[in-house]
């Protein structure tokens, strides 16, 4: 795990200095499906999740390619039933700005981690989908330098694992 860590971030690095576009830093809260738990029961793994992706391909009119990872630290919510961290490294599309609102779609696949002391580790591939609303679009048009693009997004994570089955609601950023 630590090999394909080293690996994802020489990846991001490598690509950043590639690119003159700005990487896209995510917050937000992040749940689970429920799971079974090594000394029985079943439990789910939900908090705060922060990510950071950044753009390999991006063309008008045809939509964005990003590399990412993220980090869900588990047990950081009062309701979380269990701790433990979901760590994944996601390969996303989004679609170009649509409609009034601007909104976008997300999707793609993610490769994911899940490790906790109450429940067995597990690994394993996933697809996510999901759906954006910027929410500076007013802003962006002013021109200000240091106002981040920001959009509230929500996304839907699927895998052969429940540890890493879920959704996501948070706020990106592009600063």
């Amino acid at each position: 795990m630590r090999k394909l860590a080293i690996l994802a971030s020489c990846v991001l690095v490598s690509v950043s200095i590639a690119q003159t576009s700005k990487p896209q830093i995510e917050v937000g809260y992040t749940r689970s499906n429920t799971f079974d738990l090594r000394g029985g029961g079943r439990g789910s793994l939900e908090g705060l999740e922060v990510g950071l992706s950044q753009p390999v391909i991006k063309l008008p009119l045809i939509g964005e390619a990003r590399l990412g990872v993220s980090m869900l630290f588990g047990g950081t919510m009062a309701k979380s039933s269990e701790k433990g961290n979901v760590f994944r490294f996601s390969a996303m599309y989004m679609t170009p700005n649509a409609g009034p609102s601007g909104f976008y779609g997300v999707g793609g696949f993610f490769y994911g981690s899940a490790t906790g002391s109450s429940f067995d580790s597990v690994t394993g591939f996933g697809l996510v989908a999901g759906i954006g609303f910027p929410i500076t679009k007013g802003v962006d048009s002013l021109g200000v330098p240091g106002v981040p693009k920001l959009a509230l997004e929500l996304k839907m994570f699927q895998g052969a694992r429940a540890h890493l089955r879920g959704f996501s609601l948070g706020l990106s950023g592009r600063f």
